[in-house]
């Protein structure tokens, strides 16, 4: 049912549950990879870039593969998957080293679809991730070998989104380019 956002989170929630299984050894190496690190910040930056070289982005939007992502050990092993795929085991990479973050939909392209915040409905084609990173927000597009960290661009940036949460969903805004942040 989807009466309400916090119900319709709630089925993307189950959809994904189980889906954060690295193995050992992508432990280990997501473990070697930010030891030295300091902020976490650093870390999941550090981890995109490492997402970015590793991965590709393949798209899969036939049966419940447009609404579920493949499990992280899946893009680990085959080295692609598609938005929802690719933004959930970035999700997972930060999560092993105790990085939370939140698996986010919406709806890109030049001519976004609006959000009703009085009518939940699934109005999304994509699929990105948000990092709280305590009140220092990052946003990763996590489908590009090339976007620079925490950089949406006018593919998605600037729109409203539905950010998944444990308890709930929430509609947030991602952040606007202004001329000031595109000076060369």
């Amino acid at each position: 049912e989807m009466n309400n956002w916090d119900e319709y989170a709630s089925w993307i929630n189950h959809l994904n549950a189980g889906k954060n299984d690295l193995s050992k050894e992508d432990r280990t190496k997501v473990n070697e990879l930010v030891a030295n690190v300091e902020t976490d910040k650093e870390k999941i930056k550090t981890l995109y870039q490492y997402l970015q070289k590793n991965t590709r982005y393949v798209s899969v939007q036939l049966g419940i593969g447009g609404f579920q992502p493949f499990p992280a050990s899946y893009v680990s092993q085959n080295g692609y998957g598609d938005c929802k795929a690719l933004s959930f085991d970035m999700k997972t990479l930060p999560w092993s080293v105790g990085i939370e973050s939140n698996y986010t939909l919406v709806s890109a392209g030049p001519r976004p679809r609006p959000i009703h915040k009085d009518f939940p409905f699934s109005n999304f084609n994509h699929a990105i991730l948000m990092v709280p990173n305590k009140g220092d927000t990052v946003w990763l597009e996590c489908t590009s070998q090339t976007a620079p960290f925490n950089y949406l661009g006018d593919f998605t940036g600037d729109r409203d989104v539905f950010v998944i949460q444990e308890d709930g969903g929430a509609i947030v805004r991602t952040p606007h380019y202004d001329e000031e942040d595109n000076i060369e």
